[in-house]
C-alpha cells in the first residue's frame, strides 16, 4: 500500500525496477516498480517521523505523556508513548484541530474537514461522529474549544462563525453567527480564559475581533481591536498574557509584520517582530508565568525570545531535540509547564522550555477502600501521597475536593453501585485517577413490597404512560425511566420529551414508613416511530397577480397594489404602510404538519423607509404569534429606498410546532401613511433535514441588485408556466444575433442546469425540463452581450 497523496518519485539509474515513492505516508520502496502491472512497496519509514499535524493538544495532567493530534491525510491520532512509535486512530479523513477539556479529560474533540467533527465523552476512548457538515468554514477549520462553557467556536464563511451548545449535552445543537467581521472569514479562534463566553477572533484578511457573550451568536457584541497597521493578510493566531489585555497576534505571509503585542486590549499594538526572518509565523504561545517569554511556531521550527517588551525584541532558534520544520501549533498545559508542539512533517513533540527541567510528578493515591456501608452513604479512604496538598474524589463523575485522606459520601440511593476513584494534588500539579473501585450500598429494610403489574399504554412518539398495582401502606413510588427517577403519589406516571423509536427500561419501587422497596423487575417500552417527514413540497406560493391568495384586508393600509414597478414578478404585489404604528396583514391556514425545517421566502420593496423604521415577520404555531425576523432599514444590508431585497427565514421543528393551521404575518412600524412596504413572490416551502446539517436559521437577506426606478424597463424574458412540475417554458427576445447562456440557480448560489443557445432576432421559446430537481425556489439568469436578467421560478 501507498498513501494516495505523493509528493516524489525517484528510480534506481542502475535498476530501473526499483522505484523510492514520498508521499504523506512518508518514504515506501518497490524492487518491481516498471516490471509488474501491480508493484508491491514496503514502507521505509523505521526510525523517520514524517507525519504532518495540524495541531495537538494534551491532557491536563502532570507528567502524563497522551497527545491529541490532526494529521493531514492521516486521520486524527492518540500517542501515548514519547519516543518514535506506533499511534491509534481517533478518526479518519484529513485529521484537523483536535481539543481536550483541560478540566475533564472525559471530553476530547477531533475534526475532519470544514464544520464535521468526532467527540469522544470517554477519556478518548471512542469517537463517534458528532456531525459532519462542508458547507461552512475553511477546509482545515480553526477552532478552539471552551473548557468552562464546553461550547466549540468555529469558523464559518465570510462574516460570520459557528458555535455549539455544550459538549456534553447528549444531542448539542449548532448555530451559525452572523456578524460584523467586514465580510471576512475567521482564521483563528482564542476563547478567553478570563471572562466567561468571550471569544477573539481573527480573519484571513487581516482583522481582529473581540465578541462577549459569543455563545447568543447573532446579537453577540462584537468590537473591532486590530490596528490599521495590520498587514492584509492571513492572521494566524492569538495568543493571551495575564489578562484579555495582554494579546499577541501572528500572520503567515512572506513579506509583512508578522507579529504584534498590545498590553491595553487592542487600543495601541507594537511591532515586535524584531530579528525574525521574512517566515510564516503560524502560532503564538506566552509563558503565563512570565509573559515577557514567548514561543512562537515558524515555518523554520521554534523561535523565542526572553524579553518581548525590549525595544528591540531578539529572537533566537529554539529547536533543541525537534527539528528546523514547519511548525503549525503549540499548547501549554497548566498543570506542570509542559508544552505540546504539532509540526508538519516530524509529528509531535513534548517539552518544558518555560522551565529547566520537567517538576516532579505527583503519585497516583494508592490503597482506596469502602468503609462503613449502609443504605444511603458510605466512606472511602486512601493512602496519603507525598507532596499532596488535596485530594479530588470522583464518585460517579460528581467531584469533590478534599484535604485529607478520607471522605463520607451521603445521600445516596439504597442497593445501587457508585464507581469510585481519587487522584493527588500536588504543587506541580494532579495525578492521574486511581483505578476505580465499586461500592454497593446496602438493601432496604424489609416491610414494604415491591410493585407488581407495571405495565404500558397510550405510547407515542415522545411519550408514554405506565401504571402498577398498589402497595400496602406506600406513601409514594419512585418511577425509574433510564436512570431518570420521579417520585409521585398515585399509580400511574406519564413519561413525556422522550425521542421517537427509542426503547426506555422502567421500574418502580414503593416508599412506606420503614423505607423503600426494591425496584420492581424492569419493562422495555418503545416509542412509536416518527412520522416519516415528505420530501421537499412548495406549500404556498404567490405573486399576488388574481388576488390576495389567502392574505386578510383588515383596511385601507393593506392593499393589492397595482403597479409593475412595485412588484419583483408582474403588475401587482402586496402593500402595507403604517400611519397607526401597528399595520399587518395575515396568512392563514398552512399545513406544516410532518416537516423538518420550514422556509418563508420573499421579495420586498421599501418605498419612503428612513433609518429605524422596519417590518417584521411572525409565525402563530399555535402558542400566538412570535417574531422570526426582523428588517430594519439601515442595519444588515437594508438600506435603499425603491430596490428589492430577498428575504429567507427557515423555521426548525425543535423550536416550533408545525401544524395544520400554521399563520403568517406581516407587519410594519412606521410613523405615517408614506412608509410603504411592498411584498411579491411569497413561497413557503416544507423541508426535510439533511442528517448532520441542522443549523438553527437566523433571517437572511440578499440584495436582488434589481432598482426599479423606470416603469417602463421590459423584461427580456419569461417564464411559463411558474410554478412549474414537469417542463416550463422560457421565452427570449432578441434584438440581434447572440449567444445565450441560460442558467439555473438555486437560491443559495448553486447552478443545477446550464444551456447555451445560438438565437437570431426575434422571439424564440425553449423548454426546460425541471423534473429532476426538487421542490423549491430557484433563480433562472439568462446572459448574453446585450441581455442579462433573472427571475424566479418555483418548482412544485
Amino acid at each position: 500500500y501507498v498513501h494516495a497523496d505523493q509528493h516524489a518519485i525517484a528510480t534506481n539509474p542502475n535498476n530501473p525496477n526499483e522505484a523510492i515513492m514520498g508521499s504523506d505516508g512518508g518514504v515506501s520502496l518497490s524492487s518491481n516498480f516498471w516490471s509488474s502491472n501491480t508493484p508491491s512497496f514496503n514502507d521505509r519509514n523505521n526510525g523517520y517521523n514524517v507525519t504532518q499535524f495540524y495541531s495537538a493538544d494534551a491532557r491536563n495532567i502532570s507528567g502524563d505523556n497522551y497527545v491529541l493530534t490532526g494529521a493531514q491525510d492521516n486521520g486524527s491520532l492518540r500517542l501515548t508513548a514519547a519516543g518514535i512509535g506506533g499511534s491509534t486512530e481517533a478518526s479518519g479523513g484529513d485529521g484537523a484541530f483536535s481539543h481536550i477539556d483541560q478540566n475533564n479529560p472525559n471530553l476530547q474533540v477531533t475534526a475532519f474537514v470544514f464544520t464535521s467533527y468526532f467527540r469522544s465523552l470517554d477519556n478518548g476512548a471512542t469517537f463517534p461522529l458528532l456531525i459532519q457538515n462542508q458547507s461552512f468554514g475553511r477546509f482545515i477549520n480553526p477552532t478552539d474549544l471552551d473548557d468552562d462553557s464546553k461550547r466549540l467556536y468555529a469558523a464559518g464563511n465570510n462574516g460570520n462563525y459557528v458555535y455549539s451548545d455544550p459538549l456534553t449535552n447528549a444531542s448539542p445543537g449548532w448555530f451559525l453567527a452572523t456578524v460584523p467581521f467586514n465580510n471576512g472569514q475567521v482564521s483563528a479562534v482564542t476563547v478567553s480564559p478570563y471572562t466567561a463566553n468571550r471569544v477573539f477572533f481573527g480573519t484571513g484578511s487581516g482583522d481582529l475581533f473581540l465578541v462577549d457573550n459569543a455563545q447568543n451568536g447573532s446579537t453577540a457584541n462584537v468590537t473591532e481591536i486590530g490596528s490599521a497597521s495590520f498587514p492584509a493578510g492571513f492572521l494566524s493566531s492569538v495568543a493571551l498574557g495575564a489578562s484579555d489585555n495582554e494579546i499577541i497576534v501572528t500572520f503567515t505571509n512572506y513579506g509583512v509584520t508578522s507579529v504584534w503585542r498590545t498590553t491595553n486590549g487592542g487600543t495601541s499594538w507594537t511591532n515586535v517582530e524584531g530579528n525574525l526572518p521574512d517566515m510564516p509565523i503560524r502560532w503564538a504561545l506566552i509563558n503565563p508565568n512570565n509573559t515577557q517569554e514567548v514561543l512562537l511556531a515558524t515555518e523554520q521550527g521554534v523561535w523565542s525570545t526572553d524579553d518581548v517588551t525590549a525595544g528591540s525584541v531578539n529572537w533566537g532558534i529554539t529547536n533543541t531535540g525537534l527539528a528546523n520544520v514547519r511548525t503549525d501549533m503549540l499548547q501549554y498545559r497548566d498543570s506542570d509547564g509542559q508544552v505540546t508542539v504539532g509540526t508538519h512533517g516530524r509529528g509531535a513533540y513534548t517539552g518544558f522550555p518555560f522551565n529547566s527541567t520537567p517538576p516532579p510528578a505527583c503519585d497516583v493515591p494508592t490503597g482506596l477502600a469502602s468503609s462503613n456501608v449502609t443504605e444511603t452513604s458510605f466512606t472511602a479512604s486512601w493512602n496519603a501521597v507525598s507532596g499532596a496538598t488535596s485530594y479530588d474524589i470522583d464518585v460517579d463523575g460528581t467531584v469533590t475536593n478534599v484535604t485529607g485522606t478520607s471522605f463520607n459520601v451521603t445521600g445516596l440511593s439504597a442497593s445501587t453501585t457508585y464507581s469510585v476513584a481519587v487522584r493527588a494534588n500536588c504543587a506541580s500539579g494532579s495525578s492521574a485517577y486511581s483505578a476505580a473501585i465499586n461500592v454497593t450500598t446496602a438493601n432496604p429494610p424489609a416491610g414494604c413490597d415491591v410493585p407488581t403489574g407495571l405495565a404500558s399504554s397510550n405510547i407515542g412518539e415522545t411519550s408514554f404512560d405506565v401504571s402498577w398495582n398498589a402497595v400496602s401502606g406506600a406513601t409514594s413510588y419512585d418511577v425509574d425511566v433510564d436512570g431518570t427517577v420521579t417520585n409521585v403519589t398515585g399509580t400511574s406516571f406519564s413519561a413525556t420529551g422522550l425521542t421517537a423509536s427509542t426503547t426506555y427500561s422502567v421500574a418502580v419501587r414503593a416508599n412506606c414508613a420503614s423505607g423503600s422497596s426494591a425496584y420492581s423487575p424492569a419493562i422495555n417500552v418503545t416509542t412509536d416511530d416518527p412520522v416519516t417527514p415528505p420530501t421537499n413540497q412548495v406549500l404556498y406560493t404567490t405573486s399576488f397577480e388574481t388576488g390576495l391568495d389567502g392574505w386578510n384586508d383588515p383596511g385601507a393600509d393593506v392593499v393589492r397594489f397595482n403597479n409593475s414597478t412595485r412588484a419583483f414578478d408582474g403588475n401587482f404585489s402586496l402593500r402595507i404602510r403604517d400611519n397607526s404604528g401597528t399595520s399587518n396583514s395575515v396568512l392563514s391556514g398552512i399545513n406544516t404538519t410532518g416537516f423538518d425545517q420550514v422556509e418563508f421566502d420573499f421579495y420586498f420593496y421599501a418605498r419612503s423607509y428612513a433609518n429605524g423604521n422596519f417590518f417584521i415577520v411572525q409565525v402563530n404555531d399555535g402558542s400566538g404569534f412570535q417574531t422570526i425576523g426582523q428588517y430594519t432599514f439601515g442595519q444588515g444590508g437594508f438600506t435603499s429606498n425603491n430596490t428589492f431585497y430577498q428575504g429567507t427565514i427557515t423555521l426548525d421543528a425543535a423550536n416550533y410546532n408545525f401544524g395544520a393551521g400554521t399563520q403568517f404575518r406581516l407587519e410594519t412600524e412606521g410613523p405615517a401613511n408614506r412608509d410603504q412596504i411592498y411584498f411579491d413572490q411569497i413561497t413557503i416551502t416544507g423541508l426535510a433535514s439533511t442528517p448532520g446539517n441542522v443549523f438553527t436559521s437566523e433571517p437572511s437577506l440578499i440584495n436582488t441588485g434589481i432598482t426599479m426606478n423606470d416603469p417602463e424597463d421590459e423584461i427580456g424574458f419569461s417564464v411559463f408556466p411558474n410554478p412549474a412540475s414537469q417542463t416550463t417554458t422560457l421565452s427570449i427576445s432578441m434584438e440581434e444575433d447572440e449567444v445565450v447562456t441560460v442558467e439555473v440557480l438555486t437560491i443559495t448560489g448553486q447552478s443545477v442546469m446550464t444551456q447555451r443557445l445560438s438565437l437570431g432576432v426575434g422571439t424564440h421559446e425553449r423548454t426546460l425540463d425541471v423534473s429532476s430537481l426538487q421542490p423549491g425556489m430557484y433563480l433562472v439568469n439568462v446572459k448574453s452581450e446585450s441581455l442579462q436578467e433573472t427571475q424566479r421560478l418555483v418548482v412544485e
